[in-house]
This record gives C-alpha cells, structure tokens and sequence, in this order.
C-alpha cells in the first residue's frame, strides 16, 4: 500500500525497493531479461534516472549530495537491497565495472546486446580486469577482442540472446528478401540508395521484398517515399508489434539485408543469407539532411 501511495504522490518518480537475489541493470536496455526469471526473483536497477527507490535517494542526498550522484546511489541502493547477481546487456554504464571492487560477493553477469566497435573497446580497456564474473558475447571475434582486454576464460560467445529466443527455422519465403528499415523520422540517405538498388535488383532478378518498419504505423512520408520513387518490387510492410517482430518475422525468409546494424551480428548465427549493404562509407546523415 505504501508503495502506491508513494507512486502516486510523486508521480511515479519514487518507488520503495524490494530484497530480492537478482538485479536487471539498466532497465530500459536489459528488459528482455525478465523473461528469464519470475517477477518475484528479480528487480529493475533504473540507471537512466527513469525513478529512483526512496531509501537509497535520500541516504545519498544527505550522505554524499550531488557528486558523483549516479554511481553512490547505485553503490547505497547495492548496500541496502544486497543482490546476489546483477545482470546487464548494457555495456555502456561505467558504474557497472566498479561493482566487483567495491562488492567483490555480487556476481556480475554481462549479456552482449548491441555492436561493440573499436571506441567500446577502448572504453572496455580503461576498467579493471575483475569487474565482470561472466559476459557472453555475440560473436568469437568478440569474445576473442575482449580477451585481449580482460585475460580471463569467463567470456563465452553464445550468439544474440534475443536471436537465440525467438529463432525458428521456417524459411518460408525463398523467393522474397526481408529489408530491415533504419528509419526514426526521416529518410536517412543510406536507406533511399539501398532501397533504390534493392527494389533494381528484385526487378532483374523476378524477386520480391517485405520492409521490417521500426514503427507500429506506418508514417505517412515513408509511404510517399516508396511511391515518389517508384519503389515497385516492395511486396509488405511489417510493422513493429513489439521488442520481438524483426526476430520472430526474420524466421520467415532466407534473405535478409539490412544496412549496417547490430541485427546483422545477431541474425548469422541463424544460419541465413545476410546482406549488409551501406551507400557511402563514413557518410554524414546530418549534413544529407541539412542539404535536402
């Protein structure tokens, strides 16, 4: 009862935490990992400040005040709520590599979820080589770069974990590639040559193409995109239902072409055609944008 009324005076900014043994950093990031454990076992950790857990905002306001606030509220509420392990398929957040030093007893288990490029691995290379008891990794080559960095025999490469949940091997359409749209608000130039060039090559080739769409509808300057330039061999548009569509739909086909993106890490290891396909090397959206 006192969490609600706590929620509801503060507009759902504060919540009073609960003692359990697993801890979800990140929860925006790492949410698909709920689905691994029962809701009793587990909590969210809310590194992007989405809301804070009472107890341990007002011991680090009193206790530390504002410097350094995000990592002595993350270390208090470790303090207070002792999870036993923490998870994370965000790679990004500092804080998370200095647990070990500071809670040598917490397991700290890493779940690669995105790309790491060259300047991750500098970052990585700045924390101490303790600072993680487990992080699976998409690829070998990623296991093998982070070894370099770490020396430890705890990096496993286990491919994409969304991949691996939600991968079946239908293969249903071998006719018709599946294009996996980048698109947020504006037609990004890389994606009007690839389209352009894709819908060329199924014209020569008598096939067909569907486009994974980011959204849940449809906007309304995509559509007149693909009919101002003649987009014809575009078969469907499959809209984003959930965190799951571009997995589950990606099952269906043997073809997939996206541009250069993390899903096409993920989508090897299912054993299908991926086409990577990229307009111009190191080209400036921002500036493409500005100019059209």
């Amino acid at each position: 009862m006192f969490n609600i009324i706590l929620k509801f005076l503060t507009f759902g900014r504060f919540y009073l935490g609960k003692k359990r043994d697993i801890l979800i950093f990140n929860a925006a990031a790492s949410n698909f990992l709920s689905l691994y454990f029962e809701s009793k076992e587990f909590n969210f950790f809310y590194s992007r400040r989405e809301k804070f857990e009472i107890i341990s905002f007002i011991i680090t306001l009193f206790k530390d005040g504002f410097k350094n606030f995000g990592r002595n509220y993350f270390f208090n509420y470790l303090k207070i709520y002792k999870p036993k392990f923490i998870f994370s398929m965000w790679i990004y957040n500092k804080n998370l590599y200095y647990v070990k030093n500071n809670f040598p007893n917490i397991k700290v288990i890493i779940v690669q979820g995105n790309r790491i490029n060259n300047e991750d691995y500098e970052l990585l290379s700045s924390y101490p080589s303790n600072c993680f008891d487990l992080f699976f990794t998409f690829r070998e080559k990623d296991k093998d770069n982070l070894k370099k960095i770490f020396n430890t025999n705890s990096i496993i490469s286990i491919g994409s974990i969304k991949n691996n949940h939600y991968f079946e091997n239908k293969d249903k359409f071998k006719n018709k590639l599946l294009f996996f749209s980048e698109f947020k608000d504006k037609i990004t130039y890389d994606e009007k040559i690839i389209l352009k060039n894709l819908d060329k090559y199924c014209g020569i080739n008598n096939l067909k193409f569907d486009i994974q769409h980011r959204h849940k509808d449809i906007p309304k300057n995509y559509l007149t995109f693909l009919k101002k330039n003649k987009i014809f061999n575009k078969d469907k548009i499959l809209k984003r239902n959930d965190d799951s569509s571009a997995y589950k739909n990606a099952n269906n086909y043997h073809t997939l072409v996206a541009s250069n993106s993390t899903l096409n890490d993920e989508f090897i290891s299912n054993y299908r055609r991926v086409v990577t396909l990229s307009s111009h090397e190191d080209f400036d959206d921002k500036k493409y944008f500005e100019l059209n």
